[in-house]
């Protein structure tokens, strides 16, 4: 995500640990216009400010401006790059988040995976595994012949286990420092606006559908609650004018509006429907999940099935193919999980 002219120059700032009053003595412009450059009402700067600001930060105007994401190397030369021209039309194609690209890179284990890739590629390691195991394999069948021992025996399984999967071990190496470096890159992205937050947004859903279906709950406060669950505010700390205005406004969604019962027999009218629409909705949500379940385990069985039908044709092949891999059953099952699902859907419908 790009960042605005505000959160360039603040991020600037604070990456010094300046304040604005440092700033405004070191730069020789005024507080409340340096203030105004960072606020949300940003309207305009002056070419001198811009100028001065990315003298002192020793940045280009560009990066200030948005027009560039780099800081201080406006002119790089493309041949010193040595981008070939593929990677130069990926780049400027938007296909990949090339700010993404870019933290890829620069992490300080990207030197470590890209050795041990060239490693990989050029198969300097696998040649002295291969060494190694030939080694392995020698002395295994020096033993084998001379004294017979069985599969079980200690020593013979050590020498097995000694032996090596060349590919598979290099694979595993480059598999570890690139999960390394994911986990790094999503810790420093999980605060970000965009990112998805860790909780669950359904498992919150459900337990307020649980809270408003009791009888004994007030549906409104259940309401309220999960609105500041999910943006995060603690209901508790408000105060009684503060609730009284986030109810006020909630109540002009079109998911909330119901009218305000009154007498005693309006509000449990109120609860009984309130319980019944809760009760659909988690049927509905059941059979959906059912319907996945049983879909998705329909498509990975016939995706097995499919490379071994090459003797069949049709639907003759896959039936083969799936009797000939004891897949018939599995692909039953979820077969049922699918109408199950389908039929509990049906039923909530009916029913609200």
């Amino acid at each position: 995500m790009e960042l605005s002219i505000q959160e360039r120059l603040k991020d600037l700032r604070v990456e010094r640990g300046l304040t604005l009053e440092q700033l405004a003595e070191q730069t020789h412009l005024s507080k409340s216009a340096l203030g105004s450059y960072e606020g949300d009402n940003f309207k305009d700067i002056s070419h001198y400010a811009l100028i001065e600001l990315a003298k002192f930060y020793e940045v280009t105007v560009d990066y200030l401006l948005g027009r560039s994401q780099t800081k201080s190397h406006p002119n790089a030369d493309l041949a010193d790059l040595r981008l070939s021209d593929d990677m130069i039309e990926l780049l400027k194609s938007g296909l990949v988040d090339n700010s993404l690209l870019c933290e890829l890179a620069v992490h300080p284990d990207f030197p470590r995976l890209m050795a041990d890739l060239e490693i990989y590629v050029n198969g300097v390691a696998i040649k002295q595994v291969q060494s190694a195991n030939a080694i392995v394999d020698a002395v295994s069948a020096t033993i084998v012949k001379q004294h017979n021992p069985g599969l079980s025996d200690p020593q013979l399984r050590q020498l097995i286990a000694a032996h090596i999967d060349d590919d598979s071990f290099c694979r595993y190496v480059i598999q570890q420092d690139i999960n390394k470096i994911a986990l790094d890159l999503r810790e420093a992205h999980k605060d970000d606006f965009f990112s998805v937050p860790e909780d669950n947004p359904l498992e919150d859903f459900l337990q307020t559908v649980d809270e408003a279906a009791n009888p004994d709950s007030d549906p409104e406060q259940a309401a309220l609650a999960f609105i500041c669950k999910r943006l995060k505010l603690n209901l508790k700390k408000l105060s009684e004018e503060e609730k009284k205005w986030l109810k006020k406004i909630a109540q002009k969604s079109d998911l909330l509006k119901n009218p305000n019962p009154q007498r005693g027999g309006s509000r449990r009218t109120a609860n009984r429907n309130l319980i019944k629409e809760c009760d659909c909705m988690k049927k509905m949500i059941l059979g959906i999940v059912w319907q996945l379940m049983g879909f998705l385990g329909s498509i990975i069985i016939l995706c097995s099935a499919a490379p071994y039908q090459w003797d069949y044709n049709g639907i003759t092949g896959i039936l083969g193919s799936l009797l000939g891999l004891d897949l018939i059953i599995p692909l039953i099952i979820c077969i049922i999980f699918f109408i199950c699902g389908a039929v509990v859907c049906f039923k909530a419908i009916g029913e609200k």
